[in-house]
């Protein structure tokens, strides 16, 4: 059994891990947050952010700086935004976990073994009920 507490604090962190950060700086994104998308015309691959104000606002701020009219000035502008700040903590949080993947791994498994366990117990209640029903005629 787990103790009240301790369970509200696992509520808590899967919460936080949930919860969608900033592209660029890796803090929790608010009531507003800001999604860029690369235009057709940049070659692959297309990269999108999703992104916080402050950094909505430094993106907006380098892109008015570059005089330069070309479909890569907005990778450039974030690119550069993210070198001024970018913390380790948000530039790790981009990589893949491995222990995450297996964890989301096993979840699949648990889901699919309970999923075939359900499906066959209901068809061998189907059946039993068939044949009582043809038993008893």
């Amino acid at each position: 059994m787990v103790p009240a507490r301790e369970g509200m604090a696992r509520a808590r962190d899967w919460l936080a891990s949930v919860r969608v950060r900033c592209d660029i700086c890796g803090r929790p994104l608010g009531s507003r947050s800001y999604y860029f998308e690369e235009e057709a015309e940049v070659p692959d691959p297309r990269q999108t952010w999703t992104i916080c104000a402050a950094c909505n606002d430094a993106v907006l701020r380098q892109i008015d700086r570059v005089a330069v009219q070309t479909p890569m000035r907005l990778r450039v502008a974030v690119g550069v935004v993210a070198s001024e700040r970018a913390t380790p903590d948000s530039l790790n949080a981009r990589l893949p976990d491995p222990a995450r993947e297996r964890l989301a791994d096993r979840r699949m498994e648990r889901l699919l073994i309970a999923l075939f366990l359900f499906l066959f117990i209901i068809h061998a209640l189907v059946f039993i009920l068939i044949v009582a029903v043809i038993s008893a005629h």
